[in-house]
């Protein structure tokens, strides 16, 4: 069952509330463990992963093989997948000038991360 919750969760919810619900879970089993149940901050938490769980639906197909759960298919009315969005081959659907501005910045954190752990144009280590 939980299984099929985190693959509904990965179909329906954005990759940066993932990541912060992911945080909040770790916080939200202390908080239980402590047995902080019924404490503001609990409260506070409990509103906010209901918050994520409002466009959480959906169908999951399983396969249950000696003890392992095997995602077979996955479907959500609730779905931000969209292959004309992710699909290069649409008509209009990728501009390749939007990237420029992005490879450019994060190339300036890399670089001043270079800059910083290898100075005077080191090689850098292989790896």
């Amino acid at each position: 069952l939980r299984a099929a919750h985190l693959t509904i969760e990965a179909l329906t919810l954005d990759r940066e509330v993932l990541r912060i619900r992911d945080m909040l879970s770790l916080k939200y089993s202390e908080l239980v463990y402590n047995g902080f149940w019924f404490s503001p901050e609990m409260e506070f938490l409990q509103h906010s992963m209901d918050f994520t769980q409002r466009h959480v639906n959906g169908e999951v197909r399983l396969r249950l093989f000696r003890g392992n759960a095997i995602v077979l298919g996955r479907s959500s009315p609730n779905s931000l997948y969209n292959k004309d969005i992710v699909s290069m081959d649409v008509e209009g659907g990728f501009d390749v000038s939007h990237s420029e501005g992005f490879i450019r910045t994060q190339a300036r954190r890399l670089q001043a991360y270079r800059n910083m752990a290898y100075p005077k144009g080191r090689d850098l280590p292989s790896v």
